[in-house]
């Protein structure tokens, strides 16, 4: 299914050593879902006052063998946006060796490609490799930036949704444990 979305957005917050702000202005959101893996792609803008935000995330799915990959892009732009509107690098999945939120700024862009493979009933094997990186208050992103890591672990369809247990590793000495019980909103 596919969803377009219009409306008007109104936002105030509270920043360390930055004075209140508030805003209104204009969103757009397009939105693709399948049944089976949830949200496929989702476009954004949002045009304030105060801020201006732009955003795309998309993943496709194919088979190689018994082999399931499914490649992932995310793209991010922000001028003046409120901290709490940052992109965290690998959005609500993550990046391989980092914790859900770390690396935030006003720039994102980051590849990934999944591949998980069947091991026995609903377990699977997966193993994730990801570049990418993110900038605040520049330009463009520059070297310092970018970053790649690896994510391996074991995953599972369950009643409740999706379980996963994965080990990240990522560069510059960065590791994480990710777990995960169920499908994000």
């Amino acid at each position: 299914d596919w969803v377009l979305a219009v409306g008007a957005e109104g936002r105030t917050w509270d920043e360390p050593g930055r004075a209140n702000r508030s805003t209104i202005g204009g969103v757009v959101r397009v939105t693709g879902a399948s049944r089976q893996r949830g949200r496929v792609f989702q476009a954004e803008a949002a045009w304030t006052g105060m801020y201006h935000r732009a955003a795309f995330e998309g993943t496709l799915q194919g088979r190689v063998g018994v082999v399931r990959i499914a490649p992932r892009v995310r793209l991010g732009w922000g001028e003046g946006i409120p901290l709490q509107l940052g992109f965290p690098l690998g959005g609500d999945e993550g990046f391989p060796g980092y914790h859900l939120g770390e690396r935030r700024g006003d720039r994102e862009a980051m590849l990934g490609l999944l591949m998980t493979l069947p091991i026995r009933g609903p377990l699977l094997a997966r193993l994730e490799v990801a570049a990418g990186g993110t900038e605040a208050k520049t330009g463009r992103l520059v070297d310092a930036g970018w970053t790649a890591g690896l994510r391996l672990g074991v995953g599972a369809e369950t009643p409740v949704g999706p379980v996963r247990l994965e080990y990240g590793v990522a560069l510059r000495g960065r590791n994480a444990l990710f777990v995960r019980l169920g499908r994000w909103f």
